[in-house]
């Protein structure tokens, strides 16, 4: 079950979607997509594992899918894609629609992205 989105964010580049791409400026046009999440091998209920940072934010642990919940592929779906797999989703679906004041990287998809994955691997 893919989580799908919405962003009003400026998304740079060609027809390809990567996270980098995804800006903080807003768009007068919305961009639409879903995302694949990584679970990791070490997975311990109850947990969300997830980069550690330095106690002072001076280094970030790199991701490793080994270790990490990541988000492994975004997709972009036209309107009418996004449209027809939203109307009648055959096995369920998560809609996150993205806004207001925040990054989309460090939006709420993103965590519910790793919530969604964290369920899969059997915990919720």
């Amino acid at each position: 079950m893919p989580v799908y989105f919405a962003t009003n964010r400026v998304v740079m580049g060609g027809p390809g979607l990567e996270l980098s791409q995804i800006s903080y400026a807003r768009s007068a046009t919305n961009t639409f997509g879903h995302v694949t999440v990584s679970i990791p091998v070490v997975h311990k209920r109850g947990e969300v594992e997830t980069p550690k940072t330095s106690w002072f934010g001076l280094r970030k642990e790199a991701e490793d899918d080994r270790k990490h919940f990541r988000i492994q592929k975004l997709y972009r779906l036209s309107r009418e894609e996004f449209a027809s797999a939203t109307a009648n989703p055959a096995d369920g679906m998560m809609l996150f629609v993205h806004g207001y004041n925040v990054g989309f990287s460090e939006s709420p998809v993103c965590r519910l992205c790793f919530i969604r994955g964290y369920i899969l691997a059997g915990d919720g």
